[in-house]
């Protein structure tokens, strides 16, 4: 009997380490080893929100601040991918990225990567959200129409961060003057 090893010897990195919504990120995943070879690459992303501070009770350990659930950003065969990283109104957020490198047997390797900031475009949100209809010139638009399922689906989810952020302002504005 054998044991399957994880993939071995690679590095990935991302650059640049701040940008904005619109901003390509490339991600390297180089070297990497299997004697099986390698199948593929899934990539996840955490937002970190410094002033939501989110709390769960871990079982015998107590309580601890977390980041928010993975989420999906794109999965490929190529070690080498650019993609648009979900936004931030707050410039304090740090967007966590983690590689998962698998082999033909879905052995998988968990490589997390350096935080980056990612800042959210609001007049580009405050403006597609006014018209909520095609526009050449609606940068927003531009990239819903791509026809790239991974790029339509990082702007989706860019904007779906950026509405849960300002609801959470929201939210912590009526606390404060309810108090």
């Amino acid at each position: 009997m054998e044991i399957n090893e994880e993939p071995k010897n690679g590095s990935c990195s991302i650059n640049p380490s701040n940008g904005t919504m619109f901003t390509l990120f490339t991600i390297n995943c180089s070297n990497w080893f299997d004697r099986d070879e390698i199948k593929d690459f899934t990539f996840y992303g955490l937002t970190y929100f410094l002033s939501h501070k989110i709390y769960f009770c871990v079982f015998k350990t107590g309580w601890i601040e977390t980041p928010s659930n993975p989420m999906i950003l794109a999965h490929t065969i190529n070690s080498i991918i650019s993609l648009r990283l979900p936004g931030s109104i707050d410039p304090t957020t740090q967007f966590y990225t983690i590689v998962h490198i698998r082999d033909k047997f879905d052995c998988i390797r968990e490589v997390h990567l350096s935080p980056v900031t990612v800042l959210a475009d609001i007049s580009a949100i405050e403006h597609f959200v006014d018209i909520l209809q095609y526009s050449n010139d609606d940068p927003i638009w531009k990239v819903l129409i791509s026809n790239d399922q991974n790029t339509v689906g990082q702007m989706i989810t860019s904007i779906s961060q950026i509405f849960t952020e300002m609801n959470y302002q929201m939210i912590e504005k009526v606390a404060q003057s309810t108090k």
